[in-house]
């Protein structure tokens, strides 16, 4: 006698191992705000790193050109944005 003795049979295994692995791979609402905020970091950091470590200026490390130093203000203000929104929607959900 075969363990799955029709094709629905089959289908029913199928569908609950998938649900199964689905949901457990699943965040909950903490899971996802922590994954956004790591992701706006991560951008942070790439983006400053990126605008700093390829030129080098008359000024110190410590102080990056003014061109910089607006474009760096600019990425802040938008990654604050991403993340207020990104709150909102969270508390919403």
């Amino acid at each position: 006698m075969h363990f799955f003795q029709n094709k629905s049979s089959i289908w029913l295994w199928k569908n609950y191992l998938e649900t199964r692995i689905i949901n457990s791979m699943m965040l909950g609402k903490a899971g996802i705000l922590a994954v956004i905020f790591i992701l706006l970091l991560v951008f942070y950091l790439v983006i400053s790193w990126g605008a700093t470590g390829g030129k080098k200026s008359s000024m110190t490390a410590e102080f990056p050109s003014p061109e910089i130093a607006s474009y760096l203000r600019g990425v802040r203000v938008l990654i604050g944005l991403i993340a207020i929104v990104s709150l909102i929607l969270w508390f919403l959900m």
